[in-house]
């Protein structure tokens, strides 16, 4: 802690000012001071060689710390490995077993990417979720013989149960029946909340004052209203494996990277195995060079001329040749990210430097130019200029990767 007369800081975080405490600023004094303060940490922060946008990021979260305003933040990092057709057993603390299909899991992956999306989202709160979707409907989204449109939509099961439909048999009141058989929709409005699509009406977790502090299950009941109140308790210790099972590399602290609108895998399809991870790796030579020995991107081994997608919506500010990365085509996404698509054939149908590119549109085709040992995608992100690992950005924007198992240099 330093002094500086009636002024002490916390931290890189806040003002202290004797008689009031923690602020942020409310008099014109205190907000002189506080921005003296924030400035003094700024500086100092780009002294250490982050830019002006990076410090500020670490300057606000710290302030939200120190106010005790800041988010809880969950990060699941472990990468769990599926049987091959698909179906996972689960074991949980308390040593009982449940077997899940392929169609459960996909299902289970869906509901967490969904809500890791949402602002606010917290590990207890999808855990709720996946209690009361194991009790509703066992992890399929039903469709109703009751509600005929229904079934016009993709479903795994056909119950008649009143008029529910989905994971957490949701009733007509909580949206039109297509709205009803989204997964995204369905998701938002379990949780509800200031930005879910009740408007508070019917009540989503969020709009429960003091779920926080409810036992899991009262609060699955508080959503659902079912005639069966007892039942979501028993399954809390596999929702909690299944969060830890599922969640893998996601981070919860709601915003994520505060990319507009879906993320897609840049090869439109997630099971083409990543067969290179960023970071060291032994050097790998050919007759002419040889490759870093540390590695700034993700490798994808996919073949010849396969199509490359832009991963989120955002400007090409690039697109051409790019010395070691042969023909590249660079995007700006917005809010600091940058991502790189490497090794283009020459000749290829690359988007247009200067274009807007949205989500899922086509940008080039995997090639092998530049300093590349055979055909694959070698993908990159930026955050303010500076490298980050694809995966945590990936994993943020909730896309799905499958992993080669024995990871090395590029194929």
């Amino acid at each position: 802690m330093l002094s500086r007369g009636t002024i002490r800081t916390i931290g890189v975080a806040a003002v202290y000012v004797q008689g009031k405490g923690l602020v942020i600023g409310e008099s014109d004094r205190e907000k002189r001071l506080a921005e003296e303060e924030r400035s003094y940490y700024l500086d100092a922060l780009e002294e250490y060689g982050l830019t002006t946008q990076q410090a500020s990021k670490v300057y606000e979260m710290a302030l939200k710390w120190a106010l005790g305003e800041a988010e809880e933040c969950t990060t699941v990092p472990t990468r769990a490995t599926e049987p091959e057709d698909g179906s996972a057993d689960i074991v949980t603390a308390d040593g009982e077993t449940h077997t899940l299909d392929e169609t459960q899991i996909g299902n289970i992956q869906k509901i967490i990417q969904h809500a890791a999306k949402i602002e606010g989202m917290t590990k207890d709160a999808v855990i709720i979720s996946l209690m009361a979707a194991r009790v509703e409907s066992g992890f399929r989204n039903y469709a109703n013989r009751n509600v005929p449109d229904s079934l016009q939509y993709p479903h795994d099961a056909v119950g008649e149960d009143h008029d529910s439909v989905g994971f957490w048999q949701m009733r007509q009141h909580w949206g039109t029946t297509e709205e009803l058989m989204d997964i995204g929709y369905q998701v938002r409005a379990f949780f509800g909340g200031p930005n879910g699509p009740n408007g508070g009406s019917p009540r989503g977790l969020f709009d429960i004052p003091g779920w926080e502090t409810m036992p899991k299950g009262e609060a699955a009941q508080a959503v659902e209203v079912s005639a069966f109140p007892d039942r979501y308790a028993r399954y809390e210790e596999l929702a909690v494996a299944l969060f830890e099972r599922f969640g893998t590399g996601m981070t919860f602290c709601g915003g994520g990277l505060g990319i507009a609108g879906e993320a897609g895998h840049p090869l439109g399809n997630p099971s083409i195995l990543v067969t290179s991870l960023y970071g060291p790796r032994y050097v790998q030579c050919g007759p002419s060079y040889c490759a870093s020995g540390y590695h700034r991107g993700l490798d994808f081994g996919a073949s010849c001329n396969t199509p490359i997608y832009a991963i989120a919506d955002g400007t090409v500010i690039h697109a051409g040749p790019e010395g070691g990365w042969g023909n590249s085509v660079v995007i700006d996404h917005g809010n600091g990210l940058v991502t790189r698509s490497a090794h283009m054939p020459h000749g290829g149908n690359w988007a247009k430097e200067g274009t807007k590119v949205k989500s899922g549109e086509q940008i080039g085709t995997v090639g092998q130019t530049g300093n590349s040992f055979g055909c694959h995608l070698h993908f990159e992100t930026l955050l303010d200029g500076t490298y980050i690992d694809p995966l945590q950005a990936l994993t943020e924007m909730n896309v799905p990767l499958t992993f080669h198992p024995n990871l090395g240099n590029p194929v």
